[in-house]
């Protein structure tokens, strides 16, 4: 609804632009000012069209907390207050839609216990990381090796500083492959981070998964705080999970304690 139109304007702008013009100028200008133009195309039909789905979206799901945090994750619209988010284009019918669905924020989301979830759940950084980490460093090393034997002046530095990088990464990257102790051990007693205490979900408040930064540069952290006001963000992105399945897995272990105890 919003991404494949925004995606086809990207590339047949500057085709069309290419066709078009191939008599008047040359194919890098017509291809330059084809991108330009298939940016600002794409932004407004996205600017249009992420309206449209916003209402749509909203207006059909009950959980709209979780839906906002997913949509944002997922790099589909822009936090609120965002420079980017103000982009988007709201006729006033649209805007009158939009402040009614704001009424279904101000309830708290139907959270429910998922049944799949084990009695325990272990996360690791997978070894298939490691590994291909090693193999590019390992290239790395190889062209560095080539360059200083081939050429003595620049390239030859430029080799050496290659040959370390690749060096030190394979170091940290044998360390993760050696290491196979899960990262996070979450169940209905608590949580416990690589080699920190164990902390009972009585000492836990604000669990949650927060995603920090734009883009591709954004990143996701599993974060708590407990009793003695200690504050703990571990980042998520390299383990065997996603931020969804990782929250889904915090609240059925949460409603699991709940249960155990009464609460």
């Amino acid at each position: 609804m919003v991404n494949v139109p925004v995606f086809i304007c990207l590339i047949t702008t500057p085709i069309c632009i290419l066709i078009v013009t191939e008599e008047f100028i040359s194919e890098v200008t017509a291809l330059i000012v084809g991108i330009v133009l298939g940016i600002i195309i794409a932004w407004i039909t996205w600017s249009v069209l992420i309206t449209k789905w916003r209402i749509w979206a909203f207006s059909n799901v009950r959980n709209v907390h979780e839906l906002k945090r997913e949509a944002i994750r997922n790099k589909l619209i822009w936090k609120t207050g965002s420079r980017f988010e103000k982009t988007e284009y709201r006729s006033k019918k649209d805007l009158l839609i939009l402040e009614q669905l704001l009424e279904k924020f101000k309830v708290d989301d139907v959270i429910k216990e998922d049944p799949k979830i084990p009695e325990e759940t272990k996360i690791y950084q997978p070894l298939i990381n490691a590994l291909l980490i090693c193999v590019f460093m390992l290239i790395i090393i190889l062209v560095g090796g080539i360059m200083i034997y081939k050429d003595q002046n620049v390239s030859f530095y430029m080799g050496v500083v290659m040959i370390i990088i690749g060096v030190l990464g394979i170091k940290d990257s044998y360390k993760n492959i050696l290491d196979r102790q899960p990262k996070i051990i979450i169940n209905k007693a608590g949580i416990k981070i690589k080699t920190e205490a164990f902390k009972p979900w009585s000492e836990i408040y604000e669990e949650q998964v927060i995603t920090e930064g734009y883009g591709s540069a954004s990143k996701n952290y599993l974060t708590f705080s407990d009793d003695n006001y200690n504050y703990t963000k571990i980042e998520i992105d390299n383990f065997n999970t996603t931020p969804s399945k990782l929250e889904n897995i915090l609240r059925t272990y949460r409603i699991r304690y709940n249960k155990t105890n009464k609460i």
